[in-house]
């Protein structure tokens, strides 16, 4: 479904940036323009996730909705007032069960390795993603260029620590896009 969409947009110089299920997502994308011979990015971050052949977490989309919600409240990224509002959760809910479905989507068999850098990065208190996890992102390029950056901060570190995320990440940019593609 992206893929058209950002097709116009793929003829300049180009990163993905992918935040906990997004970097499944920039993986994905990244996989399928590798696989139809696209324009490629001149590299990836991935921050507050694991690769998807070492996922360790349960599939908490198929819980009921008591347990969902539950589960929910542990990742902190849902706020209160919304996890209490029952009307808006009712218009919420399919649209995460969705999400954590995607980010608990099998990986398949034998995928290819990518042929672009990778930085990831991760919070020193994630109870999702425990930093030696981050090391797995490793095992999905050929490119020698792969970086791993820890944040002071939890799942959602990039709230408390932007300013900092953001040098790293201009650092990336910087890097990959002085390089000749």
């Amino acid at each position: 479904t992206l893929l058209p969409v950002l097709a116009p947009l793929l003829d300049k110089p180009f990163a993905f940036f992918g935040y906990s299920m997004g970097s499944r997502i920039s993986l994905e994308l990244t996989r399928r323009l590798q696989a139809r011979n696209g324009p490629m990015p001149r590299g990836l971050v991935l921050a507050a996730s694991g690769a998807p052949r070492e996922s360790d977490r349960k599939p908490i989309h198929h819980l009921p909705q008591e347990q969902f919600i539950e589960e929910l409240r542990r990742y902190d990224g849902t706020p209160e007032e919304i996890l209490q509002h029952r009307e808006l959760l009712e218009l919420l809910v399919p649209t995460l069960r969705a999400d954590f479905a995607l980010a608990w989507w099998e990986n398949g068999i034998s995928p290819v390795k990518l042929d672009v850098p990778i930085s990831v990065m991760g919070g020193t208190a994630d109870k999702h993603v425990a930093l030696p996890r981050l090391e797995t992102w490793r095992d999905e390029t050929r490119s020698p260029d792969f970086r791993i950056r820890h944040f002071e901060g939890g799942h959602f570190f990039l709230r408390a620590k932007q300013t900092e995320l953001l040098a790293a990440l201009g650092e990336d940019l910087t890097r990959w896009m002085s390089t000749p593609a």
